[in-house]
């Protein structure tokens, strides 16, 4: 189940991206519009998001190392962005993607259907405009 997360969510949330190599400085998902995916009590991934020139941002996307042998967690995260984007009448989200990071950029590469439009050789990151299709989750 995706939901809005709570407070009792962000120690579970920064301790995902502390094993993924986010400094505490880095993890936005304390004082940014942020849902996690959620069974039987245990917080199995979740998404950040900002706004940036009027548009949705992706700050972080992450599953739990254990459960990412489940496609679906990502799939329901993803579909989730889909339809809050579309709601909110957005048909664009920025998104990134850090170098060593090829599981995330598969993710965003598949679901929206896009490639990379900038590589930052300092960060180490890849940049993404991704399209966001209307009607019954075109993107999925």
């Amino acid at each position: 189940m995706i939901r809005w997360a709570e407070d009792k969510d962000y120690l579970a949330c920064s301790e995902m991206l502390t094993i993924e190599g986010v400094p505490l400085d880095g993890q936005m998902h304390r004082t940014l519009p942020t849902w996690v995916c959620e069974e039987d009590g245990e917080i199995l991934g979740f998404y950040t998001l900002s706004i940036i020139n009027n548009r949705p941002a992706i700050q972080h996307v992450c599953v739990k190392r254990e459960s990412r042998k489940h496609p679906r967690i990502i799939r329901e995260l993803m579909k989730h962005l889909i339809e809050w984007c579309v709601r909110n009448g957005h048909d664009h989200v920025y998104a990134h993607a850090r170098k060593d990071k090829e599981g995330v950029k598969r993710a965003i590469e598949y679901y929206f259907k896009a490639k990379s439009y900038h590589y930052d050789d300092k960060k180490e990151l890849y940049w993404y405009f991704l399209t966001i299709k209307g009607g019954k989750n075109e993107n999925l």
